[in-house]
């Protein structure tokens, strides 16, 4: 499990290519479920112009651990990535 949070920007696509070429040759294995997140580009009726978030690091990341590590737990999953830009 690797769980990385950065504020370099990064290409999820290319990150997740990296990955299957990965999995696929260490354990050869061929499904990969992935979200992608995007913001859209209106709220309460206003357009949105920009966003602005905002973490606290160190709690953040124990916070995915501990997501993974109960997903880990409840599903049959072989490997966890997750990337975060802040």
């Amino acid at each position: 499990m690797r769980v990385e949070v950065t504020s370099n920007e990064f290409s999820p696509w290319e990150q997740l290519q990296a990955y299957e070429k990965t999995l696929i040759a260490r354990h050869g294995l061929g499904a990969v479920a992935t979200f992608v997140g995007t913001m859209r580009d209106y709220n309460e009726g206003e357009r949105v112009q920009a966003m602005f978030l905002e973490h606290y690091p160190g709690m953040t990341e124990k916070y995915l651990h501990s997501l993974s590590e109960t997903a880990l737990q409840r599903w049959d999953i072989c490997q966890l990535l997750k990337r975060v830009v802040f």
